[in-house]
């Protein structure tokens, strides 16, 4: 059976079901097979996705109320609102904050376009651009009838078109759920920034893959990103803790703190910055893995050698972010969705081998950071 049931979608969410996501999704047989998803791991990582971005199957539109001006800025950001007083306008005026959100970009041309043409359908799209690029390609009028992501048919039809139209199921099939998440959030794939509520589309991915017993892709020859595990991450995660760059625990599963380890790593070596663990990041991790015994020794002769008071090390930045797709939208989703369990990456916390002593170094300004 190609379509989930009703009862396997209870099973991944602890939301209460919106009626039009459940007919689109377990009628939508003939538009899955259609648009190829096939397959028990296609259908999980579609699944997992719409989950994350209609909060667990709950919401058909964006919802642009908000109670509370530190909700506000949490969600859309401080450059839109850099103080307090300036979210506080907008403290349950969903319209006024959809216009000023989303007002003047993404397409939106026009008065009111900015809540005509909120989040809406199961991958929520944004923006008159969107609304008017994905009515096209699924063959619906979304731009003049943006109210159709609505219809539990047009929904999926829309959701699905955008799937294909990024070729999500090759992501998909190689079980990479970093590039479908950015694929579906961010609009490209391999794009470099973190896809917005990362936690969540891995959780519900886990979730869905035990509903559908979908087995685990084939894992890429010679790389590693999030979602995998076993002896291989666990490898890495040792000589990355050894070098200070992973503060985290040695667990074998690859979540979000080994994805950050990796890019700190990748970005004081001049590497492609990405976070997956290429061949390319293990001929230089190689080269220097055996250095950290040196480096913690000249690092605590100069920390022995410090007299003044203590200046701390700005963090280096990320670099500029990239919009997210649809429609550079920034959903209001917890950082995790209701009550759903403990993250099962279990990186958080303080290594037990050498976690403490990089945190007083990098405290006093001596480890890596340039």
């Amino acid at each position: 059976m190609i379509a989930p049931s009703r009862q396997q979608l209870d099973q991944m969410t602890t939301f209460r079901l919106h009626e039009a996501h459940v007919t689109a999704l377990t009628d939508g047989e003939a538009l899955f097979e259609a648009f190829g998803i096939t397959t028990d791991l296609r259908m999980a990582h579609f699944l997992a996705q719409v989950l994350a971005e209609t909060i667990g199957l709950s919401a058909v539109r964006e919802d642009m109320t908000y109670t509370t001006p530190e909700r506000i800025r949490a969600v859309f950001g401080t450059s839109r609102f850099p103080t307090l007083e300036s979210a506080e306008a907008f403290v349950r005026r969903p319209q006024a904050l959809a216009e000023k959100v989303y007002g003047g970009r993404l397409g939106n041309t026009q008065d009111g376009d900015g809540w005509r043409y909120r989040g809406g359908g199961l991958i929520q799209l944004t923006g008159r651009d969107n609304y008017r690029e994905h009515g096209r390609l699924s063959g619906l009028p979304l731009e003049a009838q943006p109210e159709l992501v609505e219809q539990p048919e047009a929904s999926l039809r829309a959701a699905l078109s955008y799937w294909k139209s990024l070729d999500i199921n090759t992501w998909a099939d190689r079980d990479d759920v970093l590039a479908v998440s950015r694929a579906v959030n961010r609009g490209n794939p391999q794009s470099r920034g973190e896809p917005h509520g990362l936690n969540d589309r891995i959780e519900y991915l886990r979730r869905a893959r035990h509903v559908l017993n979908a087995p685990a892709g084939p894992a890429p020859a010679d790389e590693l990103t999030i979602g995998d595990t076993g002896d291989a991450v666990r490898a890495l995660q040792e000589d990355l803790q050894n070098l200070t760059y992973l503060l985290g625990a040695v667990d074998g599963d690859f979540g979000l703190q080994t994805h950050r380890a990796v890019k700190l790593f990748e970005e004081e070596h001049g590497l492609t910055i990405d976070g997956v663990f290429t061949g390319a990041d293990r001929q230089v991790l190689e080269a220097v893995k055996n250095q950290p015994v040196r480096a913690a020794e000249d690092r605590e002769r100069a920390l022995r050698t410090v007299t003044d008071e203590p200046q701390t090390d700005p963090v280096s930045p990320e670099g500029p972010d990239e919009p997210p797709a649809p429609g550079e939208r920034e959903p209001d989703l917890p950082s995790r969705p209701g009550t759903l369990e403990p993250p099962t990456t279990h990186e958080a916390g303080s290594s037990p081998n050498g976690g403490f002593l990089a945190m007083i170094l990098r405290l006093f300004g001596i480890g890596r950071r340039r």
